[in-house]
């Protein structure tokens, strides 16, 4: 019985030894698997992260190319939505100045129908008014003329009357005017006989014209043979001559009643 026992206990420890022999190489063969399978997932890891970055690199450069492309695209749409923008400003204005043009050139045409139609319809109202009131302006025109024509012959009498009694007050009435001609004239003779003086040359002498009455006396002055007494050397002579008029009975016209002479002389 010991002996079955020693053996059963020496095959249990023989089986529980090959089992560990076997567990062992199992398990050792398993760590070895697994190391490998570290190396090469770190072998892959790293191919990974390769493959990763190149893949990160590459879409970076396709991402940069695709926004550079992007942005060119957009300026040269940009470019041809301006040119385009340009162009229909342009067709936009040409055809708001011709629309503008139209409108006009209708407002035009409508504003002249509309007034065409009020001239003719004031002028229908006129006429029609100028039918009914024909009559009466007529006769408003008749009494009128017949005013104005009294009025007229009122006026035509006072002013008749009015100047009767201008007249009645100017009747044989005198009035004088300066005659420049005339004075001019004797003051020519007066210097010209003047210097015929023996003496002239020794005192001189002149006369000259004025515009007012140098003396209150004078003569009438019908030729200049009259002056002959007044030309002495050694003077001065102050000449003023006027017509002197007269109005008729009537006080209706005048004429010339006489020409005066004003003579001063002074010494030198």
């Amino acid at each position: 019985m010991n002996k079955k026992k020693i053996l059963i206990t020496i095959i249990v420890l023989l089986l529980v030894i090959i089992i560990c022999i076997v567990l062992y190489f199992v398990f050792a063969n398993k760590q070895k698997e697994l190391a490998n399978n570290e190396e090469n997932t770190d072998i892959i890891s790293e191919n990974i992260q390769e493959n990763n970055l190149d893949i990160f690199n590459n879409s970076i450069n396709n991402i940069a190319n695709e926004i550079t492309e992007n942005i060119k695209d957009t300026e040269r749409e940009n470019k041809s939505n301006n040119n385009e923008v340009k162009i229909s400003k342009k067709t936009t204005n040409t055809k708001d100045t011709t629309s503008k043009n139209t409108s006009n050139d209708v407002n035009k045409s409508n504003n002249q129908n509309v007034i065409n139609n009020i001239n003719h319809k004031n002028n229908n109202n006129r006429s029609d008014t100028n039918k009914n009131t024909g009559t009466t302006n007529k006769n408003d025109q008749k009494k009128n003329d017949k005013q104005n024509t009294d009025n007229k012959t009122n006026n035509s009498n006072d002013k008749k009357e009015n100047t009767k009694a201008e007249n009645e007050k100017l009747a044989n009435t005198f009035f004088s005017t300066y005659n420049k001609p005339k004075t001019q004239e004797a003051v020519n003779y007066i210097n010209q006989q003047m210097k015929k003086d023996e003496m002239y040359e020794e005192l001189g002498g002149y006369a000259v014209a004025v515009t007012t009455k140098p003396t209150n006396n004078w003569m009438s002055y019908s030729s200049n043979s009259k002056l002959d007494g007044m030309t002495l050397a050694g003077c001065k002579v102050s000449v003023y001559v006027e017509n002197y008029y007269r109005y008729n009975s009537k006080g209706t016209d005048y004429y010339l009643y006489d020409t005066k002479i004003y003579v001063y002389q002074e010494v030198i």
